[in-house]
């Protein structure tokens, strides 16, 4: 006799989903707020390596790239293979140095069956073994929405990171040496007084320095790493002050009337034009991080009135710091302001910013040339040992 289990396994099948579905939908209310209707898989059943990662063998290492919520297919499983190499990136110590962005790139090679992933981490002989997705519907107010959801089992040799790991440990060691040899070359040109190629060599050697190597090297050479980058890191601020390098920051602004903040571009410009005026020499805020004393503004609408009909007043504030390369030292700090006057309160702001821009900054730059003339053999004192930097 047919028992009822399987005469209605499809009515029950059904009514168990749309149990499961209004338990999800309860459960996942505050993530999201339209509810999930019906889920389709690529296979009837969730394959065992979705849930438990298989464990390594004596050949190779299997990784588990997973994706959720994705607008596409293909999107689900890129994102999936990229994942998955930043697992494997992270296992060979380069984690912080490539972004996620790049792996979703290079994903690409993975889906392809390509065995290799180029760039400062080569990844040769990772392959994708299986890949399971699911589509899932949400409702909408008049419609229904989709997701996709992936998982990619992929396995890399062994041998593979191994050798990748020599390689990386030598290309490090590599760097810290020729980084030595900079900071060698750079003393040398100081003592010819060639302050500018000094600096140059002193930057290069920390470019040397950047990005994974002191977690990549030997662990025999990352005694001197530290003391290396400290070095090297002190002669470049001592150089960077005495020839007036300064890393220009956005110029930010700000109205009264509505308290609307942007970024002004030309008074950036204008800033960084006096500072040259003055004997500075400007850099983009690109420069070397922590390397060039820091310049910021602040520019702010204090007053806008009404003075009398058709003669408007508008009177601004920059606030202008120029920090040591830590970026706590204050080296010079003003607060100064411009008026200007127009016949309606957009003409007066606008002469306003004009003063600011010719005769503010050209102001600010200029006290601060007096002001670190005087200062200056304390400033090199205080950054002759960068103490506060933690490699």
């Amino acid at each position: 006799m047919e028992t009822p289990l399987k005469k209605y396994p499809r009515v029950l099948l059904q009514a168990l989903l749309a149990a499961s579905c209004c338990l999800l939908s309860a459960a996942g209310a505050t993530a999201d707020s339209t509810p999930r209707i019906r889920v389709e898989a690529s296979e009837r059943r969730a394959p065992k390596w979705t849930v438990k990662v298989p464990a390594a063998d004596e050949e190779y290492l299997y990784f588990v790239g997973r994706a959720t919520g994705s607008t596409t297919l293909e999107g689900a499983e890129q994102d999936a293979a990229a994942d998955a190499l930043r697992q494997v990136v992270s296992m060979i110590g380069l984690s912080a140095s490539v972004s996620y962005e790049r792996l979703r790139r290079e994903a690409e090679l993975l889906l392809e069956d390509r065995l290799a992933f180029d760039g400062e981490a080569r990844v040769a002989g990772l392959k994708r073994l299986e890949t399971y997705y699911q589509t899932v519907y949400y409702r909408t107010a008049d419609s229904l929405a989709t997701r996709y959801n992936a998982s990619l089992l992929v396995r890399y040799p062994r041998r593979s990171l191994d050798l990748e790991k020599a390689r990386m440990e030598q290309e490090a060691a590599r760097r810290v040496t020729m980084a030595g040899e900079l900071l060698a070359e750079g003393a040398g040109l100081e003592s010819a007084s060639d302050a500018d190629r000094a600096l140059d060599c002193y930057l290069q050697g920390l470019k040397q320095l950047a990005g994974p190597v002191a977690i990549l090297l030997p662990a025999g050479r990352r005694a001197g790493y530290g003391g290396l980058r400290t070095d090297l890191l002190s002669a470049a601020r001592r150089l960077g002050l005495g020839l007036g390098w300064v890393a220009v920051g956005p110029v930010q602004m700000s109205s009264l009337d509505d308290g609307r903040t942007w970024q002004d571009p030309q008074l950036e410009a204008s800033l960084a034009e006096a500072m040259l005026e003055h004997g500075f020499r400007p850099v983009a805020r690109a420069a070397p991080a922590g390397v060039f004393s820091l310049l910021s503004a602040r520019c702010r609408e204090e007053q806008a009135d009404n003075l009398e009909t058709g003669f408007c007043l508008s009177r601004w504030s920059a606030a202008i710091s120029l920090l040591g390369p830590d970026g706590n030292t204050v080296l010079v700090q003003k607060v100064l302001t411009a008026k200007g006057f127009g016949p309606d309160p957009e003409r007066a702001a606008g002469d306003a910013r004009r003063r600011l821009r010719d005769e503010v900054f050209d102001k600010f730059a200029g006290e601060a040339r007096e002001e670190l003339g005087r200062t200056f053999g304390q400033a090199r004192r205080d950054y002759s040992h960068a103490a506060d930097y933690q490699p």
